[in-house]
């Protein structure tokens, strides 16, 4: 990069549409009040990451289970 910065991306005007397909996360009140270690961190992003992949494996199986039902 050579120091400019794009500001044209600033203010787009649009619809914007959420995707809530994923699971951000729980916040804990531990998150404001105290530091947390590097191995408690990275073992939330991945209990968070596994409740995702649940949650996927479950939607595929029920869309499945319905498509058969329906057919």
């Amino acid at each position: 990069m050579n120091g400019t910065y794009d500001y044209t991306k600033l203010h787009q005007k649009g619809f914007y549409r959420v995707d809530h397909s994923d699971f951000g996360g729980k916040i804990c009140y531990s998150d404001f009040n105290r530091k947390i270690t590097m191995a408690e961190m990275a073992e939330r992003i991945m209990a968070d990451r596994r409740f995702n992949e649940l949650c996927g494996k479950n939607l595929t199986e029920r869309q499945r289970r319905e498509h058969a039902v329906n057919e």
